[in-house]
C-alpha cells in the first residue's frame, strides 16, 4: 500500500472520504504543537496489518521501519534527504538535498546541519550514482531568454 500520509489496515481495499482524508492528511490528535501545527496520532505504531504500508506527510530524520510500514518523507523540501525504497528488497536509499527548498514552520532534525551545503563534485565527472538510478540534470537557459517562457507553450492568440 503507498498511500500520501498512511492507511491504517481498516481502510485498505476501500474507498470513502473517511479513507480519502486519511490517506491523504492522516489522523491528529486534536492538539497543536508549539510551531501551531497538528499533533499527528501515530497510527504505525498500532499498525499490526499484513500489507506493507509506505507513506510519508510528516517529515522525520530517518527512514525506520515500524510494524511493516515505512515512513519515507526525510524532509528533502526542507534540506533534509530524499529517500526512496527498493521494493522488494526494502532496500532504502537516500541521498542529500541539494538545498533548503522551503523553511519548515517546525525545525527539521536530520542529524546534519543546515549549513554544511552538500559536497560538491565536477559536473563532467561520472559518478556510480549516475548509472545506478535516475538522476534529474537542469540545463542552463538560453541567453536572452526566460524560464517560464521556455517552459509555457504560447497562448492561443486572440483575434
Amino acid at each position: 500500500m503507498v498511500a500520501h500520509a498512511g492507511l491504517k489496515e481498516a481502510y485498505h481495499g476501500r474507498a470513502s472520504a473517511r479513507v480519502r482524508s486519511f490517506a491523504l492528511y492522516g489522523d491528529t490528535t486534536g492538539e497543536t504543537d508549539e510551531y501551531g501545527l497538528p499533533v499527528r496520532y501515530p497510527w504505525a505504531q498500532d499498525y499490526r496489518g499484513r500489507a506493507v504500508v509506505v507513506y510519508g506527510h510528516t517529515p522525520v530524520p530517518e527512514a525506520e521501519w515500524s510494524n511493516n510500514t515505512l515512513c519515507l518523507d526525510t524532509g528533502v523540501v526542507f534540506g533534509g534527504k530524499l529517500t526512496a525504497l527498493r521494493y522488494p528488497s526494502r532496500e532504502i536509499v537516500s541521498v542529500p538535498a541539494e538545498r533548503v527548498w522551503f523553511e519548515p514552520v517546525r525545525p527539521l532534525t536530520t542529524g546534519s546541519t543546515r549549513s554544511d551545503p552538500p559536497a560538491q563534485r565536477d559536473p563532467g565527472q561520472l559518478s556510480i550514482d549516475d548509472v545506478r538510478g535516475t538522476r534529474h540534470i537542469e540545463f542552463g537557459t538560453p541567453r536572452g531568454a526566460s524560464r517560464c517562457a521556455r517552459r509555457t507553450p504560447p497562448l492561443p492568440s486572440r483575434s
